[in-house]
């Protein structure tokens, strides 16, 4: 039979055996060998397919036979080498859809709309992080069990197309200059995703809040930064969710001291926390005290005391930056 292993399945794949499979589909080997051997610095590959069936769904005795849909794992072995970027329409276990009359799928279809001038930009160009940036949100907000994928290796945001012919363009910011108003950060384990998406979020929005994550979670009207320091830079604060499990993510601290170390830098008052459940005193760094300016404790929003304290942070996520000393 085939070797073992993740497959690409084109259109004229044949599925009357294993062995015509193989033969007729490309594996991921072969896909990987043909990537590596393009000689471009820099290299960006779309997957717009379903992965959860879908095109190529094999059928009756050779479904069993077939998992559908890439691994996380498939992906991170086609990233690698610097410049190197995948995105994917779709998670593994989710159809890639296609909107009642449209000539495209909506991955493609919001693909083209940013490259042909959706994306804004104030140097003229239309860079890898930005398209991500728009695309996700939109693709979610109409099929919110589609999730696009963005996995890479690189060293910069680089560049993949002229805005509108080399034009600048207007980025929605702020009054102060910023793209959003907030970047939260906060432990992906449970029970705290759960909380931040399901409880605060919402919250943040309700109040016309410009709110962006670094997650793949991906939610209606929340934008779904790629990278960490670019998302907290656009963001006039960082909004640290603290907890116990926050304090065992090693990604969780390093955004907490990246959003204390701008707001030094700048000598703005940049890192916001909320407690959302007790920590020990003992395990928290003096920038996490719960005593240090811009803390609030949100550990229960059902309680008066708690709306008030959810009141005081979407006042001063609102507010204008000021000086830390």
């Amino acid at each position: 039979g085939p070797a073992a292993g993740e497959y690409l399945l084109p259109v004229d794949t044949v599925y009357s055996s294993d062995e015509a499979l193989a033969q007729t589909a490309i594996s991921g080997a072969e896909f990987t060998q043909a990537l590596r051997a393009i000689p471009a610095r820099k290299v960006l590959v779309a997957f717009d397919c379903c992965h959860s069936g879908g095109i190529g769904q094999p059928k009756d005795a050779l479904a069993p036979a077939i998992k559908a849909g890439f691994s996380e794992s498939y992906y991170d072995q086609l990233k690698s080498g610097k410049g190197r970027v995948i995105l994917a329409s779709s998670r593994d276990d989710e159809y890639s859809w296609v909107l009642p009359g449209a000539s495209n799928s909506l991955f493609t279809q919001q693909l083209v709309e940013g490259l042909r001038g959706g994306i804004a930009s104030e140097d003229g160009l239309i860079r890898i992080f930005d398209l991500f940036e728009y695309i996700q949100p939109r693709i979610t907000a109409a099929k919110k069990n589609q999730h696009p994928i963005f996995k890479g290796e690189l060293e910069e945001n680089f560049p993949v197309a002229l805005y509108v012919g080399g034009k600048k363009g207007v980025v929605p910011k702020t009054e102060d200059g910023y793209k959003y108003d907030v970047y939260v950060s906060y432990s992906e384990q449970e029970p705290d995703a759960t909380w931040v998406w399901e409880k605060l979020l919402p919250e943040l929005q309700t109040a016309g809040l410009q709110v962006a994550i670094s997650d793949d979670v991906g939610e209606l009207g929340v934008a779904r930064v790629v990278n960490v320091e670019r998302g907290m830079k656009q963001a006039r604060r960082t909004l640290a969710v603290i907890s116990p499990v926050f304090m065992d993510n090693n990604m969780a601290q390093f955004e907490s001291v990246l959003g204390q170390t701008m707001g030094v830098e700048e000598n703005r008052t940049r890192l916001l926390t909320a407690f959302i459940a007790d920590v020990d005193s003992g395990a928290l760094p003096a920038r996490l005290s719960p005593n240090m300016i811009g803390t609030v404790n949100l550990s229960d929003l059902t309680s008066r005391r708690g709306r008030m304290q959810l009141d005081k942070l979407i006042s001063a996520l609102k507010s204008p930056l000021g000086k830390l000393f």
